[in-house]
Order: structure tokens, then sequence, then C-alpha cells
């Protein structure tokens, strides 16, 4: 995005955007003048997609997220994959801990 503005000179309406994020102005205001920013510089998308990528800005594809199960208390290498079944820690009765990977 700042690429995209600072061709055409202006990259304050993403500043002023991120600042809002940040929690210091008004997420849709500023929003919203991001939006009309990036269209007056060329993507016809603004906020909602890049020009090439057509997704929104600075989400990427979407990817699935793997996890797994593993011991609850970290005392040893048990790795389960998820399923219907609720595991359980065999020696110490407690749920397996769900890890993302």
């Amino acid at each position: 995005m700042r690429s995209l503005l600072a061709r055409v000179g202006d990259s304050g309406p993403l500043d002023r955007f991120l600042a809002a994020v940040r929690g210091t102005g008004d997420l849709m205001a500023t929003g919203s003048a991001l939006h009309a920013a990036l269209q007056r510089s060329g993507d016809a998308r603004g906020i909602l997609g890049g020009v090439r990528t057509g997704t929104p800005w600075g989400l990427g594809d979407a990817r699935p997220v793997d996890v797994v199960l593993l011991c609850p208390r970290g005392r040893c290498t048990r790795v389960e994959a998820p399923s219907q079944r609720s595991a359980r820690c065999a020696l110490f009765d407690e749920p397996l801990r769900p890890e993302r990977i």
C-alpha cells in the first residue's frame, strides 16, 4: 500500500489509518480516507484488495491451520492428531494440549 501511495506522493492516509488501528484515531473515517486514496492511486478495489492480488491487503491467501495434540505438561513426546473423541493423557488424566503447527 505504501509504495502505491508513494507513487502519487501521499502516504498520509495510510499513516493515519495505522495510527487509528493502534488506538489513536477514528478507524472508520481513516479507513474510508485510505480506501479513497488507494482508489485515486489507481487501485480500483481500494482497501478491499491489491491491484494484482485480488485479496484483501495484508491478508494473503487463506491457509489451513494444522493442529496436533501434545502432552498437557510437556513431559513426553506424545503427538496425536485431533479426532472426534477427546484424547487424554494416560499419566495425568488431563486433556492433551492443542498446538498449532
